[in-house]
């Protein structure tokens, strides 16, 4: 059951599986031809392209910069934005899990749809995996909606197993049953 309020989601159900992998487990990719920097504000009009709420992206800016750390990818010829990425260390919130049991979790894992299919979603695990493992962590989860078979399948490419599966309701945007990882 989803009811949606003058276009906002008053009551979503989601169902994601959980996703983990340690960073020797990591299988890279050849990507060439993209670059990245650290998001700012300044970028969010950028991702407004994207699918993932903007107020989540902006709370990771104002009030958990201490743990959250956002990439933005472009395309080095055109420098037009293909994507962006978040990751949320643990101690951080992130989607209102607090993160406990794992080194960190990524979150907001957006590759915009023309450049989809490029490996690009394997250049950006690696690059937020690469600055996690260089501030010693090296253990990551996410989380993927049950029936996203093309996210499903880049993170299995890039090393990523399922390790659990969490159905849970969604209520004015609070988690009901509130869970961890």
């Amino acid at each position: 059951m989803n009811i949606t309020v003058a276009g906002k989601r008053v009551i979503h159900n989601y169902h994601h599986y959980i996703m983990c992998l340690n960073y020797d487990a990591l299988n890279r990719m050849e990507c060439k031809g993209f670059r990245f920097r650290e998001i700012t504000e300044q970028d969010i009009e950028i991702l407004r392209q994207g699918y993932f709420s903007i107020a989540n992206m902006l709370r990771f800016l104002r009030k958990e910069s201490k743990y959250a750390t956002g990439l933005i990818f472009f395309e080095e010829k055109t420098e037009k934005p293909v994507g962006y990425i978040w990751a949320v260390r643990r101690g951080g919130n992130e989607m209102s899990y607090r993160v406990r049991t794992v080194d960190a979790v990524l979150s907001c894992v957006c590759v915009f749809n023309e450049f989809r299919g490029q490996n690009i979603a394997n250049y950006m695990l690696s690059s937020i995996m690469d600055l996690l493992a260089s501030e010693g962590f090296k253990k990551v989860a996410l989380g993927v909606n049950f029936d996203n078979v093309a996210a499903i399948s880049a993170y299995k490419k890039a090393g990523f197993n399922i390790v659990g599966e969490k159905k849970y309701m969604r209520i004015l945007r609070r988690n009901l049953p509130y869970y961890k990882l």
